[in-house]
């Protein structure tokens, strides 16, 4: 069963650096496509107004805290409304991994567990 929220919180994750980039300085060509399929894929699949709108804003203020919730509401609440809009998006995420974003996922249940990610290359665990 796909978790939404993680979903929705991945997709925004990925989007973000990538917005940020592109007000900043211009696109770069590694983060280009990632950041024009998404968006495009976002913007297409999206039926309510609120939701294109919450795209809008983070694509003007991609840094700004709350237009980053508003569009993983929106996200949340356009999955649950079409399920199928979660494998898309998983697909479009799963394409471009490793292309400018890093996603890890933990889940850790019960008492007094650890958990270590490490991110990178020649990393070593001691």
């Amino acid at each position: 069963m796909i978790d939404i929220a993680l979903l929705a919180t991945s997709a925004v994750a990925a989007l973000v650096p990538l917005l940020i980039k592109a007000t900043e300085k211009g696109i770069e060509k590694a983060g280009e496509q990632v950041s024009i399929t998404l968006f495009d894929a976002l913007k297409k699949r999206f039926s309510s107004p609120a939701a294109k709108e919450s795209l809008d804003v983070l694509a003007r203020m991609p840094a700004d805290a709350d237009a980053q919730a508003a569009l993983r509401l929106q996200l949340r609440m356009a999955m649950e409304a079409d399920p199928s809009l979660a494998g898309s998006l998983q697909e479009v995420l799963g394409k471009h991994a490793g292309a400018g974003a890093t996603t890890q996922m933990a889940t850790v249940t019960g008492n007094q567990n650890s958990v270590n990610q490490i991110v990178g290359s020649n990393n070593t665990v001691r």
